[in-house]
């Protein structure tokens, strides 16, 4: 009791005291401590190793004493103001950087050594793929199946009940493993890893897909009906196979404008009115 009285009244004390007085207070101690080492530097001498172990009885000290005070602490950084709290708080991670410095110094890590033999099997490497003149289209095929591998897998994983998706992706896997078997085939490469059948399946199916998309639309003009009786509907089909490329000479009905001039005043029978129906291909 006696001792939790003079503790209680030490810090009364102190926080009534200013910052200068302190300070003055704690230069006054490094000062004395000072004069008693000097004086009797064997007492206050101490090894590395009396360091460490003060250090981690500091350590399970200050841990023991926040775990059995825990409320009490919270309450106390509850009721500190936001000035004090950001003091606080500029104080701990100041304090968490000079604990890391001083254990970098004094327990640094090891240097990693790399062996000889690893060192002369990077350099022999490094000298195959300069001189192999595949090996960017090599890297190029590995890289697509890695991401459309790392996509097949997020897909399994964010949209499991939604099979579109991971069809898809597992669509994009096989065509790039397949692709990269088929290089390697062509270009008599050693062959690790084969694409399965399935793969091979799903990747000429959606070869087949695409080889479709594309002649539709290369030819979306090659099926235009021209049953029709009407000769306007027949020279607007016209106007739009020639704004597609249609060759001039091969679209005469699409010179009707040059020839028909609405503001002419002249004879009628000077204005050459083209023939609409022979303008039908």
């Amino acid at each position: 009791m006696r001792l939790a009285s003079l503790r209680r009244l030490y810090h009364e004390k102190r926080a009534a005291l200013t910052e200068e007085e302190l300070a003055d207070i704690r230069e006054r101690g490094r000062l004395n401590m000072r004069k008693l080492r000097a004086q009797n530097p064997e007492k206050y001498r101490k090894t590395e190793a009396q360091k460490r172990r003060w250090m981690e009885k500091a350590r399970l000290y200050a841990q023991e004493y926040r775990i059995k005070n825990a409320a009490e602490i919270r309450a106390r950084q509850e009721a500190l103001s936001e000035d004090d709290k950001a003091k606080w708080r500029a104080h701990r991670d100041a304090q968490t950087r000079g604990y890391r410095a001083k254990k970098a110094l004094l327990q640094p890590k090891p240097k990693h050594i790399v062996p000889e033999r690893n060192v002369k099997r990077n350099a022999t490497r490094t000298q195959q793929r300069k001189k192999d003149e595949l090996h960017n289209m090599k890297s190029l095929l590995q890289t697509r199946i890695n991401r459309a591998g790392k996509a097949y897998k997020q897909a399994l994983e964010a949209n499991a009940a939604d099979q579109a998706i991971i069809y898809e992706a597992k669509i994009r896997l096989a065509v790039a493993e397949v692709d990269r078997y088929e290089f390697n085939l062509e270009n008599g490469i050693k062959i690790r890893h084969s694409a399965s059948r399935e793969f091979i399946q799903l990747a000429q199916e959606a070869r087949d897909m695409s080889e479709s998309a594309a002649y539709l639309h290369d030819n979306r003009h090659s099926e235009v009906d021209h049953s029709s009786s009407d000769p306007e509907d027949d020279f607007d089909i016209h106007m739009d196979l020639r704004d597609d490329g249609c060759v001039q000479s091969d679209c005469s009905a699409n010179h009707f404008g040059d020839f028909a001039d609405d503001s002419f005043d002249g004879d009628d029978d000077a204005i050459q009115q083209p023939d609409v129906e022979m303008s039908v291909m």
